[in-house]
């Protein structure tokens, strides 16, 4: 039987999940803060002037209990942010933009 109870806390603001047998890997987008306060410049994608109000993160939190895995996350590289994720047997992975 598979069920059960699971809970953690979201100190990541995930946005995207998978889940599967092995476990729940969540992942959330990058946010950014303009530097000026102009309302043309959301409209610009790379604009020189944004720097990262928060990173973009990844975290997997295994489900086997029999097993001796640890749940982790990683931080994504500055200006980096996750727009897909995807789990399956043994392999977890992410498309970043």
């Amino acid at each position: 039987n598979f069920h059960r109870n699971l809970s953690f806390n979201d100190d990541f603001r995930c946005s995207m999940a998978a889940l599967n047998y092995s476990g729940l890997f969540l992942a959330s987008k990058r946010v950014v803060q303009d530097q000026d306060d102009y309302e043309e410049d959301a409209e610009i994608d790379a604009n020189p002037n944004e720097i990262d109000k928060k990173a973009s993160y990844i975290y997997f939190k295994p489900l086997n209990e029999w097993k001796k895995q640890k749940e982790w996350n990683y931080k994504m590289n500055d200006g980096e942010s996750v727009e897909a994720i995807a789990s399956g047997s043994g392999w977890c992975a992410c498309y970043t933009d």
